[in-house]
């Protein structure tokens, strides 16, 4: 026993050291840079809420009431509301919530208040992001480790993950719960980098129940080991084969159907981009696959670990270039794009080109996506009466946010949207234009911005937050302020 308890001392003081490490900010970045930070976070964490997350915590009640094959059927006759994912997200969310339920803090949820938490629930439900959030933070770490054996350059890519306004924004503002499946597709990365084939397929047929999008990085990486036809479809079946489960699940659910399940995913809510082409995405994304099946990485560790890496970012790139997308998606770049910055031949420009990037992204969301904002903007603590279909002090902002009458909606016009999408592309694109410019020894201009790298972090992180942050902060200060101005302007 006294062995034990030694043990375990020893594996917290070995815990705490490596975190504290790692909470350490890059070279030349202070710490109160990371301070600065985690308020960022904070804020975002505590001030806003939006519909996704909550409904779909609040639809895993289900389960803890004990309806696990009625499941679909009991939230459309009870709470009124359909399901958009299989029973692995739902069940992650009722795990969580166990123990508000034992302890009697959940609020009975039926079609009347069906998403109407306390703030105390919103809180638990939004922390559950949070960690997965930081294992994903923490695997990204350890992924630009393996790359780089340098803790120098690990810590900075983890860093850029952590610290994209991309990132704080869907994970803190907005709960986006696709992190689960990104830190399962993370860890099977991690896997597929150490060469361990069945804990990559292992943790790849975890993800992709919880959203599709794993499939997208996964067939890449098995061609890019793997060039046995009948090898390729084992795997193959191997992964999927949770997923089929799910659907044939969804069969013993009287009134429920696949079927249905993947009709609810319809794009009414994806109206974000330009260009809605499904026959060239299938093409690109096919000749992603050719390329990584034609290609042969076996005795270079390096090149393996390069298309590693930038295979799987073309595959998911595709969503934001050839589909109409949904805001959330982000958090499906963010960690690759962390990890290609390992592989960029100039950094400087890698970041510029991202600042750039997140400044375009945030002014399409904001511009053509009304309903986002204006459902950040409810506070669950000041406000926990409700959503958007219930009256509140914040009704009339949303209105107003919703008719595209202030900041954003005026200011940008909807003629600069394609160009926007364009930005966006370059800033998809680049990584990949930087090492073909490299390739063909073309030498870009070193800009004179800032002295030390520390400063392009910054700029990456501050500027490319304040292109959503302050408008959100100005427009609620101004509906404090002036709230008879603003009726009038939301009555215009």
């Amino acid at each position: 026993m006294k062995v034990m308890k030694i043990n375990i001392a020893q594996k917290c003081r070995e815990f705490y050291t490596k975190t504290k490490a790692l909470l350490v900010p890059p070279k030349g970045l202070h710490q109160a840079d990371v301070f600065v930070i985690w308020g960022i976070m904070a804020f975002f964490f505590f001030w806003f809420v939006t519909w996704d997350c909550v409904i779909t915590s609040s639809q895993s009640y289900a389960y803890l009431e004990g309806h696990i094959i009625d499941f679909s059927s009991y939230n459309r006759a009870v709470t009124g509301t359909h399901i958009n994912y299989l029973q692995p997200m739902y069940l992650i969310f009722a795990l969580w919530n166990l123990p508000l339920k034992l302890f009697g803090l959940t609020t009975n949820q039926c079609e009347e208040n069906i998403g109407l938490l306390s703030a105390a629930e919103i809180t638990w439900v939004k922390l559950l992001v949070v960690v997965f959030f930081a294992v994903c933070a923490v695997t990204v770490y350890k992924i630009a480790l393996l790359i780089a054996s340098k803790e120098k350059l690990a810590k900075l890519s983890m860093f850029l993950f952590a610290s994209s306004p991309l990132t704080i924004f869907t994970i803190f503002a907005f709960g986006a719960y696709d992190i689960f499946g990104v830190t399962f597709t993370m860890l099977g990365l991690y896997a597929f980098l150490r060469h361990k084939r069945w804990q990559f397929m292992l943790w790849f047929s975890l993800a992709l129940p919880l959203k599709f999008f794993a499939f997208l990085p996964f067939l890449p990486l098995l061609l890019l080991d793997e060039k046995n036809a009948w090898k390729i479809l084992r795997s193959l079946l191997v992964v999927i084969a949770p997923t089929l489960a799910c659907f044939a699940w969804f069969l013993l659910d009287q009134g429920s159907t696949p079927l249905l399940l993947l009709g609810d995913l319809g794009i009414s809510s994806l109206d974000l981009g330009s260009w809605m082409k499904p026959s060239v995405f299938a093409l690109a994304y096919l000749a992603v696959c050719l390329f990584a099946y034609f290609k042969c990485v076996d005795d270079d560790r390096r090149q393996r670990q390069k298309y590693a890496i930038m295979l799987p970012l073309a595959g998911l790139s595709l969503i934001f270039v050839c589909t109409f997308w949904h805001h959330q998606w982000i958090i499906l770049l963010t960690p690759w794009l962390a990890l290609a910055f390992l592989f960029s031949p100039n950094k400087t420009y890698s970041l510029l080109f991202e600042t750039a990037g997140i400044a375009a992204m945030f002014m399409r969301l904001l511009n053509s996506h009304a309903r986002v904002p204006a459902n950040l903007l409810q506070n669950y603590w000041l406000d926990p009466s409700g959503f958007y279909y219930v009256d509140s002090p914040f009704k009339s902002l949303q209105h107003f946010l919703q008719a595209g009458i202030f900041f954003v909606g005026a200011i940008i016009p909807n003629g600069l949207l394609p160009y926007i999408d364009a930005a966006i592309l370059g800033f998809l694109l680049s990584p990949f234009l930087l090492m073909l410019l490299e390739r063909k020894k073309i030498i870009w201009p070193i800009p004179r911005m800032f002295k030390t790298e520390a400063g392009y972090l910054r700029l990456r992180c501050y500027g490319g937050m304040a292109a959503f942050f302050l408008p959100i902060v100005a427009t609620s200060v101004l509906y404090i302020w002036l709230p008879d101005l603003f009726e009038k302007i939301a009555t215009f």
